[in-house]
């Protein structure tokens, strides 16, 4: 599970490196680095290290890339709806923010960043569940059923906050609100239910 989440850290460092000059995520590398290397060092630790066997099936390897792929997204959309709640609410108080928050682009900026930053993520975790059809046989044989059922519901979470935005125009507390709740349930599909299973019941998926 350590390894899982090093990668997911380590690939939303390398989103933001790519994208630092066109979005604006400066302030973003300030907490996704740091985390990334906090993973690594509990990735390279002995006791977290596993030796698996590797991924043969090239269905299976798709899945997984764009599964690693869509956390990393959200992740830094996670991380970018922070900063966007922080810079609400000194928007909105009555003393001065925080140099971070100052230098900042605007926060119409930033909430656009944020839904770009969801509606790709999305996009990759749709084609993720796609491509998890090709090679599951047996949900319960395979001990995905808690992971797909959240998955799918985190999908369902988002597809409905983006529809909001697109829609009725959702945004500030309501649209970040739906972000955690959506980013909170992806976080129980990927690792939670990994680490019931395989921490807790000594089992692994597939």
């Amino acid at each position: 599970m350590v390894d899982a989440l090093s990668l997911v850290f380590w690939q939303a460092a390398v989103l933001s490196l790519l994208a630092w000059r066109q979005l604006p995520i400066t302030a973003l590398t300030c907490m996704v680095f740091p985390l990334a290397g906090l993973a690594a060092i509990g990735a390279a630790w002995p006791e977290g290290m596993q030796a698996g066997e590797g991924i043969r099936d090239n269905a299976l390897k798709l899945h997984v890339g764009l599964s690693v792929f869509a956390a990393g997204l959200f992740t830094l959309a996670a991380m970018q709806s922070l900063l966007v709640a922080l810079q609400n609410r000194a928007l909105h108080g009555a003393h001065d923010p925080p140099a971070l928050l100052r230098g900042l682009p605007p926060l119409q900026s930033m909430e656009s960043a944020l839904f770009g930053a969801l509606w790709l993520a999305w996009g990759v975790l749709s084609a993720a569940l796609l491509t998890g059809i090709v090679f599951v046989d047996d949900l319960f044989d395979q001990h995905l059923v808690h992971k797909t059922l959240l998955s799918v519901t985190s999908w369902a979470v988002f597809l409905m906050l983006l529809w909001g935005h697109w829609r009725y125009g959702w945004r500030g507390r309501t649209a970040l609100r739906w972000t955690w709740a959506g980013y909170a349930v992806l976080l129980l599909a990927y690792f939670g239910s990994k680490f019931v299973l395989e921490e807790l019941l000594g089992q692994r998926w597939g």
